[in-house]
C-alpha cells in the first residue's frame, strides 16, 4: 500500500540547541530562529529528551518553503504544544495567506485555510473553524497534540491527542493558496507570538505517487500500453498547437476546470447520502482500475450519478460542466486530439456501455 500522504516538514527541536532541523525525508525545510537564543531550546518537551522551543514576544522559527509547497490541493498538520501562561495566545503555525493554526486567550483553537477562490460561506476564500479545548476535557496548561486534515474535497477533520474530535463538511473545499512563508510559534512579522512551548511540528501534502498509483496504474498488455504512450504524446502536441493558435485558451480551460471542480466538490458536500456515495465510488474505482476491470467502472459511475440526481444534484445539468463542454476552447482541443480507440475497456467505461 502507498501512503496517501507525503511528509514535507518535521521539526522536533531535540537536537543541538538553536538548530531547527527538518527530519522529513526530503530534509528540505530547515528552520531559522529569529529573536531566539539557545536558552529558548529546551531538552525536555512532551516527553523526556523530546526537545521543544519556547516562543514569546517576537521569537519565532522561520522556514523557507520549497517547490513542494507551491500547489497544495490538500493538507495535514500536526502540532504538539503547551501554554506557559494561562492566557497565552498567538499563532502556533502561520503562513502568509495560505493556512494557520492559532490559540485564543480563552483556550479556543483556531484553524484557517485560504483557498484560491471565493466559496459559499467564506470571506475572500478564507475557511475558518474554531473549537474550545475545554469542550474536550483538555487541561489548558497541559501538553496538547492537535492535528487537522483538510482533504481539499469534502471535509476538515480536527484531532486532539490522537482522537478525532470534530469533522466539518458543510461547504465545498478548494486548493490552498501557494505557501510563500512559513512561521512557527508566531506570525511572519513577529506580532502574534504563542506564549509557550512547541515540541513537534509535522506537515504532509497528498502523496503524488499515491494519486498516480490509484488513478493511472492498471494492468495493461503491451499493445494498449504503447497506445496510451502515443496518445499522450499527441495530446500534448494538441495542447501546444492550441496554445499557439490562441494563447487565451489555456487560461480559459484552466478556469473552467476549476469551476467544474468546485461544482463536483459542492455535490459531494450536498448531503450525507452524496458523501457516502462519492466515497464508495472512489473506493470501487480504485479497486476495479488496479485490477484491470476498467469496463466495470461504468456502472459504478452510473450509480453515483443516479444518487446525485436523486439528491437534487444532476452533474450533467450543472452550469459549470455544461459551460466547459460547450466552450469553444474545449471543442477545439477535442478536435486536435485523436480518439483513443485502442483501449476498448476504457471507452466502455466512459460510455457506460452494458449498464
Amino acid at each position: 500500500m502507498i501512503d496517501p500522504w507525503e511528509l514535507i516538514l518535521h521539526h522536533s527541536y531535540s537536537g543541538t540547541p538553536g538548530v531547527a532541523f527538518d527530519h522529513a525525508p526530503g530534509r528540505a525545510s530547515h528552520g531559522r530562529g529569529i529573536d531566539l537564543d539557545t536558552s529558548d531550546f529546551v531538552l525536555d518537551g512532551q516527553t523526556a529528551g523530546s526537545g521543544a522551543v519556547r516562543t514569546r514576544r517576537r521569537g519565532r522559527i522561520s522556514v523557507t518553503p520549497t517547490a513542494l509547497w507551491g500547489q497544495l490541493s490538500a493538507l495535514s498538520v500536526e502540532l504538539v504544544f503547551r501554554r506557559e501562561n494561562a492566557n497565552g495566545s498567538g499563532h502556533l503555525i502561520s503562513t502568509t495567506g495560505s493556512f494557520f493554526v492559532g490559540l485564543f486567550s480563552d483556550g479556543e483553537l483556531d484553524l484557517g485555510v485560504h483557498t484560491n477562490w471565493h466559496t459559499p460561506g467564506s470571506h475572500l476564500g478564507l475557511l475558518r473553524h474554531s473549537v474550545a479545548l475545554s469542550d474536550f476535557g483538555i487541561d489548558q496548561m497541559s501538553w496538547v497534540k492537535a492535528g487537522f486534515v483538510y482533504d481539499g474535497v469534502a471535509s476538515v477533520q480536527l484531532y486532539l491527542n490522537g482522537e478525532l474530535a470534530k469533522t466539518w463538511n458543510d461547504r465545498p473545499l478548494q486548493p490552498i493558496r501557494p505557501v510563500t512563508t512559513l512561521t512557527i510559534g508566531n506570525d511572519h512579522s513577529g506580532a502574534l507570538p504563542f506564549d509557550g512551548l512547541i515540541d513537534d511540528v509535522k506537515i504532509w501534502r497528498p502523496n503524488p505517487n499515491r494519486i498516480t498509483h490509484d488513478f493511472l496504474v492498471r494492468i495493461l498488455d503491451g499493445g494498449v500500453s504503447d497506445c496510451w504512450l502515443q496518445w499522450g504524446k499527441k495530446f500534448r502536441a494538441g495542447l501546444t498547437a492550441l496554445d499557439a493558435a490562441d494563447v487565451e485558451c489555456a487560461g480559459s480551460l484552466f478556469l473552467l476546470m476549476n469551476q467544474v471542480q468546485a461544482a463536483i466538490a459542492s455535490s459531494v458536500t450536498h448531503s450525507a447520502a452524496t458523501r457516502q456515495a462519492w466515497e464508495h465510488a472512489v473506493a470501487e474505482y480504485q479497486r476495479l482500475w488496479a485490477q484491470g476491470e476498467v469496463a466495470a467502472i461504468g456502472s459504478v459511475l452510473a450509480r453515483l450519478l443516479e444518487t446525485l440526481r436523486a439528491e437534487g444534484v444532476p452533474l450533467d445539468q450543472v452550469d459549470a460542466v455544461r459551460e466547459l463542454l460547450e466552450s469553444r476552447c474545449f471543442r477545439e482541443l477535442v478536435d486536435r486530439v485523436p480518439p483513443l480507440d485502442c483501449d476498448p475497456q476504457f471507452l466502455q467505461m466512459l460510455s457506460g456501455e452494458g449498464i
